[in-house]
């Protein structure tokens, strides 16, 4: 993944954050919800997509770490020949 790629994915985030709890203060205002409550909610949702996010990015680099060390153990081999 590019650096561009990461900044874009990271402004993503920002960005469903922010969409995140600007979207459950204002359906916890009709309800007249404590603003406090209100927050407490959005950020809760808001931690689980991150941590999913970071799940994902565990698996993404495992698999990279996989693939480098094939990589390395070929080169290796060759070296051996």
């Amino acid at each position: 993944m590019t650096n561009d790629e990461w900044e874009k994915r990271g402004e993503q985030m920002a960005e469903a954050v922010l969409n995140t709890i600007e979207r459950k203060i204002s359906e916890r205002m009709g309800d007249k919800m404590p603003f406090q409550k209100a927050f407490d909610e959005a950020f809760d949702a808001v931690k689980g997509y991150i941590d999913r996010s970071f799940e994902a990015l565990e698996e993404t680099l495992s698999d990279v770490e996989k693939r480098l060390s094939a990589v390395e153990a070929k080169a290796n081999r060759e070296e051996e020949r």
